[in-house]
C-alpha cells in the first residue's frame, strides 16, 4: 500500500519570495531571516506515490524537504503555467540510469493536455515528436476531465474549475481527492474566488483539508477576484463553503502559494490570521510543512 507523505514542497506563487529581482521588505527579510520566510514555487507530495504539480523549483525542494522522487507513479498539475509545471524537468528522471524502471504517469486537464504537442512542435534536434520520443520511456500522459472521477494508485480524483487561465486552457484544475481512508482533501490552486458550477459542486461533499491558495497576501482584491485571491477574498471563500457545509469545524485549511506583492512577512500573515476568528482552524502553510495528522 502507498505511503502519506502530506508534505507542502513549495508554498510560493510564481515569483517565489525573496524573487531574485525585488528589494522589497519582504524579500529582504526573507534573505536575512531565512526559515520559514522562504517560499519556492508551489507543490505538494500526497504520498509516496503522488504528487501535485511539478515547477520550477523542483530539483531544490527535494533537497530542501529531504525527499526524492524514486517512487513516484503520479502527477497531477494543476494548470500550464511554469511555475506548476517545467515540462523539462522531466528529464531529471529521464537522464538518470539507476531508476526504478517504472513510468511516472502525468494527468492534465482538458485543453492543458495539449501541452505536450506544444513541446514537441519545438522540433528540437530536427525532430517533430522529439519530446514525447524521448520522455516516452519513463513518463506516460494522460487527460482528465472536469467532474469526472478517476481512480489513480489508491486515491480517486476529481478536477474541478478554478477560476485561472494556464497557458492553453481556460480553467486550472482545481483537485478533490478521495485519500485512502475516506477523508476528502480539495487542493485549490491558482483559483480565484470560485463560479457558481465549482460551488454547486461542491455542495455535496465535506472537506476534510482544504489547501487554498492566499497570494496576495495583505493585498485588496476585493471580495470575489478572478485568477488570484488574497487573503481577504480566501477568508471570503472559506465562509462560502462553510455557509453550504463543504467546509465544516472540522475542516483543517491551509494557506499556499503566497507571492511578495504585499506586505506580509510569514510571521505577519499567521497573525493576521489569529486575528481572524473562525469555527475552523487556519494555517499559514510554510516550505516542507507535513500534515501531521495524516501521517503513517
Amino acid at each position: 500500500m502507498d505511503e502519506m507523505i502530506m508534505r507542502f514542497m513549495g508554498t510560493g506563487a510564481g515569483e517565489g519570495v525573496p524573487t531574485p529581482f525585488c528589494r522589497c521588505r519582504v524579500c529582504e527579510h526573507a534573505r536575512k531571516v531565512g526559515g520559514k520566510e522562504i517560499r519556492m514555487r508551489s507543490a505538494f507530495r500526497v504520498s509516496k506515490e503522488m504528487q501535485i504539480d511539478f515547477g520550477t523549483d523542483i530539483f531544490a525542494e527535494c533537497i530542501r524537504t529531504g525527499l526524492d522522487m524514486y517512487d513516484l507513479k503520479y502527477l497531477l498539475i494543476t494548470h500550464t503555467h511554469d511555475d506548476h509545471f517545467a515540462p523539462f524537468n522531466l528529464y531529471l528522471k529521464s537522464l538518470i540510469s539507476r531508476g526504478n524502471g517504472e513510468k511516472v504517469h502525468i494527468y492534465l486537464n482538458e485543453d492543458a493536455y495539449g501541452l505536450v504537442e506544444k513541446y514537441d512542435s519545438l522540433c528540437f534536434d530536427g525532430n517533430r515528436h522529439f519530446y514525447t520520443d524521448s520522455t516516452k520511456k519513463d513518463f506516460a500522459f494522460h487527460q482528465l476531465h472536469f467532474w469526472q472521477e478517476e481512480k489513480i494508485g489508491d486515491f480517486v480524483v476529481t478536477p474541478v474549475k478554478g477560476e485561472h487561465k494556464g497557458h492553453l486552457e481556460k480553467n486550472s484544475a482545481n483537485y478533490l481527492i478521495v485519500l485512502p481512508d475516506g477523508r476528502r482533501m480539495l487542493y485549490a490552486l491558482d483559483t480565484g474566488f470560485y463560479g457558481k458550477e465549482t460551488l454547486s459542486y461542491l455542495e455535496n461533499v465535506q472537506l476534510d483539508y482544504f489547501i487554498v491558495e492566499g497570494t496576495f497576501g495583505s493585498a485588496n482584491r476585493e471580495e470575489k477576484p478572478y485568477s488570484h485571491l488574497d487573503l481577504k477574498s480566501a477568508y471570503n471563500l472559506c465562509q462560502c463553503l462553510f455557509e453550504q457545509n463543504s467546509v465544516t469545524q472540522k475542516t483543517q485549511v491551509y494557506l499556499t502559494h503566497l507571492n511578495q506583492e504585499q506586505d506580509y512577512t510569514h510571521e505577519e500573515m499567521v497573525a493576521a490570521c489569529a486575528e481572524r476568528k473562525t469555527p475552523y482552524r487556519v494555517t499559514v502553510a510554510y516550505d516542507g510543512l507535513q500534515i501531521e495528522d495524516y501521517v503513517n
